[in-house]
Formats: C-alpha cells, sequence, structure tokens
C-alpha cells in the first residue's frame, strides 16, 4: 500500500508536493519575467546590487537579481526557477546588513563584509562569525553574482549531476 500511495502521481498534485516531479535542468522557457515573480519581492536585492551599481563594479553580473539568476543557470544547466525558489526559500525574509547577502562578519578574527551565500550553505570554520558567509569567503563569492552562480553549481555538481534531477 505504501508504494502505491507514493507511484501514484496524483497524490502529488497539491499545492505542497506539485514540484516533486519537476526537472530540475536547464529550460529555455525560464525568463527573467518567471523569476521575477519568484524572487522579487524581497526588500533587500535592490540593497544587494546598489553597492556594485555605485562603484560600478558589477563585473560578469547582469545588473539585478532576475537576470542574474537567469544567466547563472544557462551556464550552468540548472532550472532557474529551481534556483529562483531555493534562494527564496533559504533567505527570505532576511534584514538588510545580513552576513548572507553581505553584511558583515568576521572570519579568523578580520572584519568582512560583500560575500554573498543566498543557499545558506555552511562552511566548516569554527571561527567564523557567520558560517554562511564564511562559505562564501572560501569560495571568493564576492559579488552576487558569484554568489548565485556557486551556489547554482554547488547543486548542480553535488545533486542534479548525479541524477538526482527532480
Amino acid at each position: 500500500e505504501a508504494i502505491a500511495y507514493y507511484m501514484d502521481p496524483r497524490n502529488y498534485l497539491n499545492e505542497k508536493y506539485i514540484f516533486a516531479f519537476e526537472t530540475l535542468g536547464y529550460s529555455e522557457n525560464q525568463n527573467t519575467n518567471v523569476i521575477s515573480s519568484i524572487i522579487g519581492s524581497q526588500n533587500f536585492w535592490p540593497s544587494v546590487y546598489d553597492y556594485y551599481k555605485r562603484v560600478d563594479a558589477i563585473l560578469d553580473s547582469k545588473g539585478n537579481v532576475s537576470d542574474d539568476i537567469v544567466d547563472a543557470s544557462v551556464k550552468v544547466g540548472i532550472s532557474a526557477v529551481h534556483v529562483a525558489s531555493r534562494i527564496k526559500q533559504e533567505i527570505s525574509g532576511l534584514q538588510i546588513g545580513d552576513s548572507r547577502i553581505g553584511g558583515n562578519f568576521s572570519y579568523n578574527g578580520e572584519n568582512y563584509s560583500n560575500y554573498y551565500n543566498f543557499f545558506n550553505i555552511k562552511s566548516r570554520c569554527s571561527n567564523c562569525s557567520s558560517i554562511y558567509a564564511g562559505y562564501a569567503f572560501e569560495r571568493s563569492w564576492n559579488t552576487p553574482y558569484k554568489g548565485i552562480y556557486g551556489g547554482a553549481s554547488f547543486m548542480y555538481d553535488g545533486y542534479i549531476s548525479l541524477n538526482q534531477d527532480t
């Protein structure tokens, strides 16, 4: 009975489980409008990108979170909807200045800012004020784009490329 229940796709046609069978590989029909509808409601995005607009240091960024998610997803080969949904799930409700979105943190006794771990991936650093910002620091995710691209690559390499793609 248990196997029959879990194998019957009709049991997943509800608001909680509808995405259980969504393919997490890249799909061309995922554009910035779709991504904006998922991610755009957080009040901290303008401040995350404001610093880079002021110093003209966007580098490889497209200049806003939706464009950066789509661009990184194309390059990594992962679903942009999955990336946006994961970011929203992991950092929804953060306050401006949180270390995961570029705020201050200490690492080995030094103070840093402008490192981005939108996926809450944890560092093994025992002397970090933020294990999440420590992970971004260890990987040089010092722009929002690098944080998005790095997190998408982490998900792809650790799960999707290993056929854990739904």
